[in-house]
């Protein structure tokens, strides 16, 4: 697994919070949790809108915010 911020491998777990495992970045001291949108394609979530997913369908496919559906795309 890779660190969000700095894309480095140096990664460990850190405790759970409400069902979400939390990881902590050796190199560059950041926490994040890994979800699925982290591993999708841009181009995969852009097709999806297109086809007309709701942005809110999306987000509870992924689990993830709404927002972070606009982010990725």
């Amino acid at each position: 697994m890779k660190c969000k911020y700095c894309l480095q491998t140096n990664v460990v777990k850190n405790g759970r919070l409400s069902y979400d495992q939390y990881y902590k970045c050796k190199d560059c001291n950041r926490y994040f949790r890994h979800t699925l949108l982290d591993d999708t394609n841009p181009k995969e979530i852009q097709g999806l809108l297109d086809s007309g997913l709701h942005k809110y369908a999306i987000a509870r496919k992924y689990g993830c915010t709404h927002n972070a559906i606009f982010n990725k795309r």
